[in-house]
């Protein structure tokens, strides 16, 4: 389980420190939000929407304890073509992945000990 940047580690990369690779356990890279028209980091209460699959319990009506300025940003069927369970959360007009569940890999970019 990975929690936060636990999340953020399974991936290529992030371009908060492109020359670090990341576990490269799926095929995509962090980028920043875009803190034009909101405020960033992320930090707060908002939803981890599994579209109705189910993934360890969560709920799209309960809410999940996020702090974090990189984000994986959600392409519809990308990483669920690659096996992948996946939630989402929206800051101001950006999807992200929230959280992922494949065999015994599951990590969320929000906290579980605080939500």
């Amino acid at each position: 389980m990975g929690i936060c940047v636990g999340l953020q580690a399974i991936f290529e990369g992030s371009l908060e420190d492109p020359e670090t690779a990341g576990l490269g356990v799926i095929k995509a890279k962090l980028d920043r939000f875009d803190d034009s028209t909101k405020s960033v980091p992320h930090i707060g209460w908002n939803s981890a929407n599994t579209g109705g699959a189910e993934m360890y319990g969560l709920r799209p009506d309960s809410k999940y304890y996020y702090v974090h300025t990189y984000k994986c940003p959600y392409k519809r069927g990308e990483l669920e073509a690659a096996g992948w369970t996946v939630a989402t959360g929206t800051y101001g007009t950006e999807t992200f992945v929230g959280a992922v569940a494949k065999d015994n890999v599951f990590a969320t970019q929000f906290h579980p000990e605080k939500s």
